[in-house]
């Protein structure tokens, strides 16, 4: 089966960092976006549509064949969380339709729509996911550029929403103003990468 998830290094990690708080949003479908958004505040206002424009732009004819072999192989297989989480995928079969649809809220943003807005605005996103209320890991995406610059976002895995996290009322950081255990996960996932 086709996986469309990017290799992520996971550890436990708990609300107990004093100075994190989570900054909420509106979802309907945008709440990756709003996330984006609000984390360039006070540098630059971003429009949640030219936000969505870089991530279709991004797309290119591999994605497409990509995600319409993802999409197809989970209804082969009634994959029904694949075919949830790639419902936009419905009748998609160009890669105009697939930009196209991407510009819509039919679209709620995934491991692409990370990776295209990261290299545009020059950040890498730190996802924590939650399950059920309760934090449950901190996900160190594998981007394939190394940025300065980290944002953190929660992932409620229940609601498929996003929000973004600001630790001591700063939503963009370098990795010294990190908390500790994110750090710590960091330079493990570090040292592994230098092993391969």
């Amino acid at each position: 089966m086709v996986t469309a998830k990017t290799p992520m290094k996971s550890a436990p990690i708990t609300w107990d960092e004093s100075g994190l708080s989570v900054i909420p949003n509106s979802g309907n479908g945008d709440c990756l976006f709003f996330c984006y958004q609000q984390m360039f505040t006070k540098v630059k206002q971003y429009e949640v549509a030219e936000l969505r424009d870089i991530v279709a732009q991004s797309m290119t004819e591999n994605k497409l064949e990509f995600l319409v072999a993802l999409y197809t192989d989970a209804k082969k297989e009634k994959n029904v969380p694949l075919l949830c989480d790639y419902a936009f995928m419905h009748d998609i079969t160009t890669l105009e339709g697939l930009r196209a649809v991407i510009r819509t809220r039919r679209y709620f943003g995934d491991e692409m729509a990370l990776d295209a807005l990261d290299a545009a605005l020059e950040v890498t996103t730190l996802v924590l996911s939650i399950s059920m209320g309760r934090l449950m890991r901190l996900a160190v995406r594998c981007s394939p550029t190394k940025r300065n610059v980290f944002v953190i976002v929660t992932l409620d895995e229940d609601a498929i929403h996003y929000e973004l996290v600001s630790f001591h009322g700063r939503t963009l950081m370098t990795r010294s103003e990190l908390p500790n255990k994110i750090i710590a996960l960091l330079d493990e996932h570090d040292t592994e990468e230098e092993k391969h």
